[in-house]
């Protein structure tokens, strides 16, 4: 590099940092427009989150017994379907949850659930906080979803022994709103599978 021309770049860099020093706001240059270059898009607002489609339920199966249950849940994965189920509610997540009318310690024959929130935009813990009491407890609600996993294909845990009872995935897409003492102790169906 000729010395002219390291005089000239170390003079740039000196003016550019003194600049700074002196309290003066410096900014970047402007870009250059390219007369053939598209318009930078307008940010639109974020989607509101889709809102689950108004649909008529009837009574399905009643929750006891569970293994009659289980079967008809099984033989129903993909129908749209509402739960009573009471979940343990940490503050920080929500935990153990089972099928089941009222916030007592579940059974021996219990169905014991993972709820998959993958279908939500806003997590259970937000959706439940104003439905539910403070934490600790167990919030007793109807959710609306489907049997099994949000996604299916990936590593199954099946023949995997792990701590606690066996869960079953549903797929969670709406929380309805609490279990009320006047609720009958079955699923409820869509009446037209969505």
């Amino acid at each position: 590099m000729n010395l002219a021309l390291r005089a000239s770049f170390l003079a740039l860099l000196l003016v550019s940092c003194s600049a700074g020093d002196s309290g003066e706001k410096t900014h970047p240059p402007a870009p250059l427009s390219d007369s053939n270059a598209p318009p930078e898009p307008t940010p639109q607002p974020a989607a509101p989150e889709a809102a689950v489609t108004a649909t008529n339920f009837i009574d399905g199966p009643n929750l006891k017994p569970s293994p009659a249950l289980r079967q008809w849940l099984s033989e129903n994965k993909g129908r749209t379907i509402r739960l009573p189920l009471a979940i343990r509610m940490s503050g920080f997540d929500v935990g153990p949850a089972w099928i089941g009318m009222d916030a007592g310690e579940p059974g021996e024959d219990t169905i014991h659930v993972s709820l998959d929130q993958g279908a939500l935009g806003v997590g259970l813990l937000e959706r439940l906080g104003p439905l539910c009491d403070k934490a600790p407890s167990t919030c007793v609600v109807w959710l609306q979803g489907v049997w099994g996993p949000t996604v299916s294909g990936g590593p199954s845990l099946e023949g995997i022994d792990l701590p606690g009872p066996h869960k079953e995935p549903f797929s969670v897409r709406e929380v309805v709103g609490r279990v009320q003492s006047s609720d009958t102790a079955t699923v409820k169906i869509a009446a037209s599978n969505d």
